[in-house]
C-alpha cells in the first residue's frame, strides 16, 4: 500500500513538473517599455526560446528574421541598417536543426519573418546537434519523425540512423533530467504564479543583455588575447544525409508561402582561420560544403558557403565568433542582393 501511494505520488510529481514545463514567461521581455538591454539570467534556454515564440506570435509578421547560434545573436537591426521590422531569433548553444525547427513552429503560428536568414556552422566546426530547447513535446515529436521518415528516405547509412538515434535519446535525457532540478522546479513554479521575470536592465555594452529585437551583448575579447587557430576535426559529426533532409524541410516552408526567401550561410572564421581553412580545406569539411551546396542548388534554395569577413581580426571573440557589425553588413548585402525587404 505504502510503495502504491509513494509510486502515485511520483508519477504525479512527474506530470507535474512535465506541465510546469510548459508554462510560459509571465513578462514579456521582448516587449517591455524601456530601452535598455534586460538580463534573462534566471531564463533557463528552453524559456528564452519559449518568449521568443511568445513575442512573435503577439507581433505582426516580422520583415526579416536572423536565426543561428552564439555565432549571430549578437547581431542587432542597428547592424543590419535595413528599412525592415527585424527579429534576431538565435539561441545560444543550438544548432542549425534548432533554427529550422524553430521557423517551423514560427510557420504554424503564421509569424514565420517573410525573410528568413540562417547561420550554419562552419563545417570545419563540425557541429551537428539535435535541438535542445523546443518544448518536450517538440523535442519528441522531432525524434518520431527523424527515426521514422528519415532512414526511409534512404539517405542515411545504419550508421548514421544510429548515431542520429543515439543523439535523439542523449538530448532527450538530459533535458529531462535538468527538468527535475530544484533550480528548474523553482524557475517552472516561479512562471506558473506569474512571479517568474520582471525587468532588469542591464548597462549599455554589458555581456548578457538582451534588446527589443532578440539580439543579445556578448563579452569581448581581451585585449592583445590570441585567437587561436581552429582545430581539424577529430571525426565527422555532421550527417549529410541529415542535412539535406533539415535543408529539405526549408524548402517545403517556402513552397507553403510560410516564409518567402530562406537564405542560409555557412558562419565564417577569423581572417587566419579563413585564409588558411578556405585554401585548404579539411577533407571533411569539403565533402559537406560540396553536398551543402548541391541540395540547395537542387531545391532552389539561397545558400552561402564561407567567405572571409571584412573585419578586423582584433575585432573577433574568438576564432569562430564574428564581430556584429561585420557579420551584420554581410547579411544586409546579401538581403540586398536578393531584392531587400519589400521584393
Amino acid at each position: 500500500m505504502r510503495a502504491a501511494v509513494f509510486l502515485s505520488a511520483l508519477l504525479l510529481g512527474v506530470i507535474g513538473v512535465a506541465l510546469l514545463s510548459y508554462v510560459g514567461p509571465s513578462g514579456r521581455p521582448f516587449a517591455w517599455d524601456g530601452a535598455q538591454p534586460v538580463a534573462l539570467d534566471s531564463f533557463y534556454p528552453d524559456r528564452i526560446w519559449a518568449a521568443k515564440i511568445a513575442h512573435a506570435r503577439e507581433t505582426p509578421r516580422y520583415d526579416l528574421g536572423l536565426f543561428g547560434n552564439s555565432r549571430s545573436i549578437m547581431v542587432a537591426a542597428g547592424d543590419i541598417d535595413l528599412p525592415c521590422r527585424f527579429f534576431n531569433f538565435s539561441m545560444p548553444g543550438e544548432s542549425f536543426r534548432n533554427s529550422v525547427e524553430m521557423l517551423e513552429a514560427l510557420g504554424r503560428h503564421h509569424r514565420a519573418p517573410a525573410i528568413a536568414v540562417i547561420s550554419l556552422d562552419n563545417f570545419e566546426l563540425q557541429y551537428m546537434g539535435h535541438p535542445e530547447f523546443p518544448p518536450l513535446g517538440l523535442r519528441l515529436r522531432r525524434a518520431f519523425l527523424d527515426l521514422g521518415f528519415v532512414p526511409s528516405e534512404g539517405t542515411l547509412s545504419a550508421r548514421d540512423a544510429a548515431r542520429l538515434s543515439w543523439r535523439h535519446v542523449l538530448v532527450t535525457w538530459l533535458r529531462v533530467k535538468e527538468m527535475f532540478t530544484a533550480d528548474y522546479v523553482i524557475a517552472a513554479l516561479g512562471r506558473a504564479l506569474r512571479l517568474d521575470w520582471q525587468p532588469a536592465p542591464v548597462p549599455v555594452g554589458s555581456a548578457g543583455g538582451y534588446l527589443l529585437d532578440g539580439s543579445r551583448s556578448v563579452a569581448p575579447r581581451a585585449r592583445g588575447e590570441d585567437l587561436g587557430l581552429v582545430p581539424r576535426p577529430p571525426s565527422h559529426s555532421v550527417i549529410p544525409g541529415l542535412l539535406r533532409h533539415d535543408l529539405a524541410r526549408l524548402a517545403a516552408l517556402r513552397q507553403r508561402g510560410l516564409v518567402d526567401r530562406v537564405m542560409v550561410y555557412e558562419s565564417p572564421l577569423s581572417p587566419g582561420n579563413a585564409e588558411r581553412l578556405l585554401a585548404d580545406p579539411t577533407p571533411l569539411a569539403a565533402a559537406d560544403r560540396a553536398a551543402f551546396l548541391a541540395t540547395c542548388h537542387a531545391l532552389l534554395l539561397d545558400c552561402r558557403p564561407a567567405t572571409s569577413l571584412d573585419a578586423a581580426a582584433s575585432d573577433w571573440t574568438n576564432a569562430d565568433h564574428p564581430p556584429a557589425g561585420a557579420l551584420g553588413t554581410m547579411v544586409r548585402g546579401s538581403v540586398t542582393d536578393s531584392g531587400g525587404c519589400g521584393a
